[in-house]
This record gives C-alpha cells, sequence and structure tokens, in this order.
C-alpha cells in the first residue's frame, strides 16, 4: 500500500462587509472554523492594489481617493498546503467630499459661468462627475436648471436678466451625492425705467408738506420693494414735483 496525503481546499470566508470614510475602506467578514490565514486584496478600475497577508476577521485599506468605486477581495488560505479558498467579493464607494471653493462669473443678460475648484482628496480623480444647479425664487414657477459634468466649470444660459441666482455644486459618486458648495451671482439687468405718482395724505396737519414726509414714503417703498423684489435688480429714483 501507498499513503498518499491530499487536502480538501479552504472554505471560503463569509458575511464580508464593507465601511468607506472618504480615504479608507475597512473590511469585516466572519471566521471560517479551523482556518486563520486571509489574503485581502483591494482593486478599482485602472489599479490594482497590493496583496495583504492577516490572522484577523477584518483589515483596513488607507491613503484611498475619495468618490472612487473599489473592490475588495478575501481568500481564505490553508496552514498545511498552498490551497486557496473561492474568492469573496464586495464593493463600495469611498465616501464623498464636497468640491473646493465656487465662484459665479457673469456673462450677460443671461448666462453665468460657474467655476470650482477640485479638492485635494480627489485630485487625480479622472472619473469625478459633478452636479451642478442653478436656482432662482423670484419668479412664479421656480426658475431652476441642473447638469452634470466631468468639467470645472460649467455655462448656464437661457437665465433671465437682471435676477439672483444660486449655484450648487456636488461631487456624485453611484447614488450618493456630498454636500454641495455654493456661489451666487446676478445676471446683468435689461433697464427699464417704470414711472408712477404717489400722492401724500395724512391725518396729521401739514405732514405732507414738511421736508421729512418725501424721505418716509421713500423709505416705506424701498422697504417694500426689498421684501418683494429681492431676488431681482431695481433701483428707486424720487423726484418732488410739488
Amino acid at each position: 500500500m501507498v499513503q498518499i496525503d491530499a487536502y480538501t481546499r479552504p472554505s471560503k470566508v463569509t458575511d464580508l462587509s464593507l465601511t468607506s470614510t472618504n480615504q479608507s475602506i475597512t473590511a469585516n467578514w466572519k471566521l471560517t472554523e479551523g482556518y486563520e490565514r486571509f489574503n485581502v486584496s483591494i482593486k478599482a478600475d485602472g489599479w490594482v492594489g497590493t496583496f495583504n497577508l492577516t490572522n484577523q476577521s477584518s483589515y483596513t485599506f488607507n491613503k484611498l481617493q475619495a468618490a472612487v468605486k473599489y473592490t475588495v477581495t478575501v481568500i481564505t488560505l490553508s496552514e498545511k498546503s498552498k490551497l486557496e479558498s473561492d474568492r469573496v467579493e464586495q464593493s463600495v464607494y469611498t465616501k464623498l467630499v464636497s468640491p473646493g471653493p465656487a465662484t459665479a462669473i457673469v456673462l450677460n443678460q443671461a448666462a453665468i459661468n460657474v467655476t470650482w475648484e477640485v479638492p485635494k482628496e480627489l485630485a487625480g480623480n479622472s472619473t469625478i462627475t459633478y452636479n451642478v444647479t442653478a436656482h432662482s425664487d423670484y419668479w412664479q414657477k421656480p426658475d431652476e436648471k441642473s447638469n452634470l459634468t466631468q468639467n470645472m466649470s460649467i455655462i448656464f444660459n437661457g437665465l433671465n436678466s437682471g435676477t439672483n441666482y444660486t449655484f450648487s455644486v456636488s461631487v456624485v459618486a453611484g447614488n450618493d451625492k456630498s454636500d454641495p458648495v455654493f456661489a451666487y451671482g446676478m445676471t446683468v439687468p435689461n433697464k427699464m425705467k417704470v414711472t408712477f405718482a404717489v400722492m401724500c395724505t395724512s391725518e396729521i396737519s401739514l405732514y405732507c408738506s414738511k421736508n421729512t414726509a418725501l424721505e418716509d414714503i421713500k423709505k416705506e417703498l424701498e422697504e417694500k420693494f426689498r421684501n418683494e423684489y429681492k431676488g431681482v435688480y431695481w433701483t428707486l429714483n424720487t423726484t418732488n414735483r410739488n
């Protein structure tokens, strides 16, 4: 009789889960009885990380890029042979970071160019997508436009003249969106002159003939305009025609 030793392949890990920050991913799994050595690796599109050996049931990868989809693989290793288990994989995006400061550059009556900076955590990541939104609260039907881009600037056309716009810029990855950064700008107004007359009446004797009456009326009108037309361009000039 000839005795031959042979080993069955080790069992694969179970319940692999991933948690991420903007620069790290931690993998956790359940130990299979009888095995305590694992090969843990990480990869992303166009990049393969190093393989790492551990006898723990978790491993943390650091110094990763934000807003990138990484795939982590865990393989059980046999102590007495070079056999490996089936691989177990899970994927997760590293957390998003907000873009750098944003700026709104007014071009004309209907266009504003919005630019922003790439945060250091995203430097070198050519797959970043930004969601950029222009919003104005003034018009009865909210004037809102939204675009996706991989550039660091975008021009919004077809805006209303003389209108304040709020621009928000967020990083998008998968189904997640970062906290936005904001920029503000008002399109160049198409100025129109509107004339209206105001007649002063008062229960206070001779009030309308006082020099302060016109100034009081102007202050009241400016306050009303400020409350009702704060989203668009306006200026108020008065002429005393007494």
